[in-house]
């Protein structure tokens, strides 16, 4: 076999980075999608439910079937805000993207020409009307006439934002959009301190001549809307507001986060609304607990959206689920009854006009909820929607970006989802000093045939200007696939399968040169495969199946690591194989002489060792082997003989240890990394293997999905986790003790970009 020269990296991988600091303390930075299943619209036919950059179209009339009838990708970076359903089109914020107008009519969604199902998304941006705004980030619309009136947001040079109403032109037919002109809240109000610094427009309604916008720092913009030209008119309300229901009623009830709720009324006086009542949080949690409206994050406790009809108002809380109000005494609401069974974090409510409501919930997907007797809400149907989720990934540098190769295998769209990361300093205007922010670009997504269970991409150098890169990704009950991603917009499936006897393929390594591929078969036990013949540059053929190494008794293979000890001349091979409830597996391989090309690949099997628990990874640091071994946590593995393992330390972490990330600080220090599935994330000392130990404080973080991935940076101040249905989620590790603690959010920033960091650690040794 002549080995090639390929640009291979270990899930090394660098990105840009303001700050370091050491690992004690763990934070919510941000995640991918940004936004949950937060925004619903109705038409009579369909459900519209926005995740990230997709729209799911969902069957009204058969809520018994979990998968969506089309889904609509939008190519958007920041993800949609919200959407609006004016018939037969949608109206689509999507940040700095600004608006668009999608024909959503039945016959459009039942054309396969038009949308296709994943993995070829066919809604073109051409047919996705180009959109428009004035160098700001759209947050809402409402539709009123022919017009469409836009909430939004802008940075000007002076380090002030701006909220203001976009009017734009709905009815034209041309390929974009008209904008007609543009309101912003008045230079007095600003000079007054009323609208200076922070605010963030996040909803609007229109009654009348009025619009409304909701801000998440200032409270209720109002606005006269009688002529093409918004005219600011004053601030209601004083706590910060996440959503407003305008039902014509001569009352604005608005989500004030964790405020509760606020009624003003607007019929005495409707250019001065008055205050009636605000009604406490209805989860009964402290009103002055800190407002982390800029982070999406699952521990936080709010009054999100409301809808108001006759005399009821229903309420998305984050926290209760959904919260039943009796307002016929706007000054003295009564709550009138909680749900809150398969929920976790209620974001959106929408009422439609058949006594059905229907919940947006980021991680539970749309509850269906009868309401015909509102003090008795009952569960019609709930739907969980696998749409971007997030379980093993690969992330590497190449050229100027950061890519993540990440796998989706939910109950559908199992597959590759290709992400990219972004410096993005300039893309809101002029920012804070030095600030750096991470932007995730979504790329691509392709389905696998099978269930995409593990990922390794390596790049093949053709010459000194072309490089291609494949993807190898174990996929279940169709075993090895190759998928070339030479293209990052377009992945290609090759086609180039292995032998039907793989059906169980759940890990996947390959040698440095890319030559060969080590497969976890589950109960077949591990796979030798051949990727290369001695003439190929790349894969360019079937892979040939070589060897199979039956998992020990009871044992199932469930991850493998290729790796090396010594050095040239003497340099030794090995696999070290995670198989389940019969622990550690360790094959030595003969790699064929680079000058005999006509030799093939061996495996002997030369240890074992039993571990208490079910092993589902394995990573090798030094002289050792670290194991994700299930409900009993971290196992350690002295290794420097590896014909002779032995068990040296434990810990049990509280959840399920699936993946174990290690990251050498020193030749005395060492820390691993734990993805604990429900329990999220933990870090403990390891620079003792007999003795792992917690940090002081413990270091851990309870994700919002199922932590199945991690990855950390080389600097330890950045940890990227594969978190199952919540997405691909980034932490911030920092050291209070070092004086250099992360700082909050500055007035300066948008809300929806964080501090970068640098995701990066090279697992070898």
């Amino acid at each position: 076999m002549k080995h090639k020269c390929i640009l291979h990296v270990t899930f090394l991988f660098f990105f840009w980075i303001s700050n370091t600091y050491g690992a004690v303390e763990m934070k919510f930075e941000n995640r991918w999608p940004f936004t949950p299943a937060k925004t619903i619209a109705t038409s009579d036919d369909y459900i519209f439910q926005a995740f990230g950059n997709v729209i799911l179209v969902i069957d009204k009339s058969d809520l018994s079937n979990s998968e969506p009838v089309k889904r609509i990708f939008l190519d958007v970076s920041e993800g949609i805000t919200s959407i609006e359903y004016y018939d037969p089109f949608l109206f689509v914020t999507t940040g700095h993207h600004g608006i668009s107008k999608i024909d959503v009519s039945p016959e459009t969604i039942s054309d396969p020409s038009v949308v296709t199902r994943e993995p070829i998304p066919a809604w073109t941006q051409s047919e996705i009307d180009a959109g428009v705004t004035e160098s700001g980030t759209t947050r809402d619309v409402a539709i009123k006439g022919d017009n469409a009136f836009v909430a939004f947001s802008k940075l000007n040079g002076n380090g002030i934002y701006e909220t203001g109403i976009q009017v734009v032109d709905i009815t034209s037919s041309a390929s974009s959009l008209l904008l007609k002109n543009v309101g912003f809240v008045s230079n007095d109000a600003i000079g007054n301190g009323l609208a200076s610094g922070l605010t963030e427009s996040r909803s609007i309604k229109i009654s009348g001549n009025y619009a409304y916008i909701a801000d998440t720092a200032q409270g209720i913009h109002l606005f006269n809307i009688s002529t093409d030209t918004p005219d600011f008119l004053n601030i209601a309300g004083f706590l910060p507001t996440f959503d407003l229901s305008v039902p014509g009623d001569g009352y604005v009830y608005a989500a004030c986060t964790a405020g509760g709720i606020q009624i003003l009324d607007v019929a005495s006086n409707p250019d001065v609304p008055v205050i009636t009542t605000v009604y406490p949080n209805p989860t009964d949690e402290d009103p002055n607990d800190e407002l982390t409206y800029f982070q999406y994050n699952d521990a936080t406790t709010f009054a999100k959206s409301l809808q108001t009809l006759g005399n009821v108002t229903y309420v998305a809380d984050g926290n209760s689920g959904l919260e039943v109000l009796n307002v016929s005494n706007r000054s003295n609401p009564q709550k009138l009854a909680t749900y809150s069974a398969n929920l976790n974090n209620a974001y959106s409510v929408h009422l439609d006009t058949d006594n059905s409501l229907y919940l947006a919930d980021f991680q539970s997907g749309l509850t269906k909820i009868n309401v015909t007797s509102p003090a008795s809400p009952s569960l019609v149907s709930s739907i969980q929607h696998h749409v971007a989720g997030a379980n093993r990934f690969f992330a590497n540098i190449e050229g100027d970006f950061f890519y993540s190769y990440t796998l989706d295998s939910g109950a559908s769209g199992e597959g590759l989802r290709i992400l990219k990361f972004e410096k993005v300093s300039d893309i809101y205007g002029v920012l804070a000093p030095n600030s750096q922010f991470q932007n995730v670009r979504f790329q691509s997504f392709l389905e696998t045939p099978g269930q995409a269970q593990d990922i390794k991409v390596i790049h093949y150098e053709i010459s000194r200007s072309s490089t291609y890169s494949f993807a190898f990704i174990a996929d279940g009950s169709e075993g090895l696939q190759i998928i070339n991603v030479t293209n990052k917009t377009t992945p290609t499936n090759t086609g180039y399968t292995t032998s039907a006897e793989l059906n169980d393929s759940r890990g996947v390594e390959l040698d440095s040169s890319g030559s060969f591929a080590f497969v976890a078969d589950g109960d077949n036990g591990t796979r030798i495969i051949q990727i290369l013949e001695s003439s190929d540059t790349y894969p360019s053929h079937a892979p040939t199946l070589l060897d199979t190494i039956a998992p020990p008794s009871g044992g199932t293979a469930k991850d493998v690591l290729f790796t090396s000890k010594g050095s040239d001349p003497s340099i030794t091979y090995y696999l070290y194989i995670a198989a389940g409830s019969a622990g550690l597996q360790i094959i030595q391989l003969d790699l064929p002489d680079k000058n005999k090309p006509n030799e093939t690949i061996t495996g002997t099997l030369i240890s074992t060792l039993d571990t208490d628990g079910d092993t589902k990874s394995v990573t090798v640091y030094n002289n050792y082997v670290f194991l994700a071994d299930g409900d009993k946590g971290l196992k350690i593995v002295n290794v420097s003989d590896p014909a002779s393992p032995r068990l040296v330390g434990s810990y049990d972490t509280p959840g399920d240890a699936t993946k174990v990330w290690i990251r050498g600080v020193s030749a005395n220090t060492t820390y691993a990394y734990i993805a604990d599935g429900g329990k999220g994330i933990r870090a403990i000392d390891a620079s003792d293997p007999a003795s792992p130990v917690d940090f002081d404080p413990v270091l851990t973080y309870d994700t919002a999905g199922f932590a199945s991935d991690i990855a950390v940076n080389q600097t330890g101040d950045m940890v990227i986790v594969g978190d199952g249905s919540a997405g691909l989620t980034m932490i911030s590790i920092s050291d209070p003790e070092a004086g250099e603690v992360p700082r909050d959010y500055p007035e300066t920033e948008s809300p929806d970009i964080v501090d970068s960091g640098c995701f990066i650690q090279s697992s070898g040794f």
